[in-house]
């Protein structure tokens, strides 16, 4: 049997954590949660999940704040989610598949797609582009000289990876349904300052035009019953 950690970081997540945490279902052997100073009850809700939880303020640097639960991991495969989204039930599988590995590998990475939930509704995400091809490399074998790079949009750096797309699993956004337009695009100008090639890409996915197309998920069958209850209390 191999191990994995859950790794995130978080600034006062209160509203959301819970939902990322549940939706794994404990299949992780530690849980580790950088916090950037949080104010609300972000640091209680990750205590009573039985994280280890680094202090660091945050400075608006991701990758600074990532590479912090880097130094900090003991098990095999390293797990990476956002306190903004959650895993489905094929996720949570292929993660106890991996568990399962007869052999350990010395580079396999899994590119899992993102589906971003309408700004309308919890039970629809968008299934037009550039949002149906927002693969994310969430999953990976540890080596000791990993690190991620670059402020925003922060890449994982110092290992040849044999990349492998899963493409039955998927990880659900939280972030236009629970922000307004405002906000995203004060987030937008931010990534404009500090990654200016991005700043096509960070439009498009945090500011949708109005010929998006939106697609129905099966809420109660493709997520665990905790997380369901979470979702509707938003």
């Amino acid at each position: 049997m191999q191990t994995i950690s859950a790794c995130m970081i978080v600034l006062n997540a209160e509203k959301t954590l819970a939902i990322a945490l549940e939706s794994l279902e404990n299949v992780y052997e530690e849980l580790i949660i950088v916090d950037g100073g949080s104010t609300d009850s972000t640091c209680d809700i990750a205590s009573h999940y039985g994280a280890r939880i680094i202090h660091s303020e945050w400075s608006g640097d991701f990758s600074e704040q990532r590479n912090l639960y880097l130094r900090e991991v003991k098990t095999d495969w390293v797990f990476i989610i956002d306190a903004d989204e959650f895993v489905d039930n094929k996720t949570v599988e292929l993660l106890r598949v991996v568990k399962d590995y007869e052999h350990k590998t010395n580079g396999d990475r899994f590119y899992i797609m993102r589906r971003w939930i309408s700004p309308f509704s919890k039970r629809h995400y968008i299934s037009s582009y550039p949002y149906n091809n927002d693969w994310q490399d969430r999953l990976f074998y540890f080596q000791k000289n990993l690190y991620y790079k670059d402020q925003v949009h922060e890449r994982l750096i110092g290992h040849c990876f044999r990349d492998l797309e899963a493409t039955v699993p998927h990880i659900y956004h939280l972030d236009l349904f629970l922000t307004d337009e405002k906000t995203r695009v004060e987030k937008v100008k931010k990534y404009r300052q500090k990654r200016p090639q991005n700043t096509e890409d960070a439009n498009c996915l945090y500011l949708p035009n109005n010929n998006i197309i939106l697609e129905e998920w099966n809420l109660d069958q493709d997520i665990n019953h905790s997380v369901k209850l979470l979702l509707e209390k938003l």
